[in-house]
């Protein structure tokens, strides 16, 4: 990816899936810039599926915390199939994956995205 290009949501989905953890982290932390917003973030025209249901769990994941309403078009976006784990060693982990089951943020949650309570917290 581009480091210029702006945030956008499948990237964001793609990371999330990829356990991309550093660059998942450079766009949201991007989305909190100035010049980018976490409400400006457009609908995806192209993609979907696993990616898109990612993404809208990752962006009202952080428009909850920043305290904003995410865009409409991520109400709309279905729940993955399967259950996924954001961080790997909850996989073979049973704390941890225990951990990740009771206390992942709701909107990761709802869509059948497990991580653990402080997943994309800033320093």
């Amino acid at each position: 990816m581009n480091l210029e290009s702006p945030p956008n949501a499948i990237a964001l989905g793609h990371a999330l899936l990829n356990r991309e953890t550093l660059e998942l982290r450079r766009l949201a932390m991007e989305l909190f810039s100035p010049e980018s917003g976490l409400l400006d973030l457009a609908e995806p025209v192209a993609g979907g599926g696993p990616e898109l249901a990612a993404a809208a769990a990752v962006l009202e994941l952080l428009c909850d915390r920043a305290g904003v309403t995410p865009p409409e078009w991520t109400r709309s976006v279905p729940a993955l199939p399967e259950p996924f784990f954001a961080v790997a060693a909850a996989e073979r982990m049973p704390r941890l994956r225990a951990l990740c089951l009771a206390e992942s943020p709701e909107p990761l949650k709802k869509r059948n995205i497990f991580a653990p309570p402080d997943f994309l917290t800033f320093a």
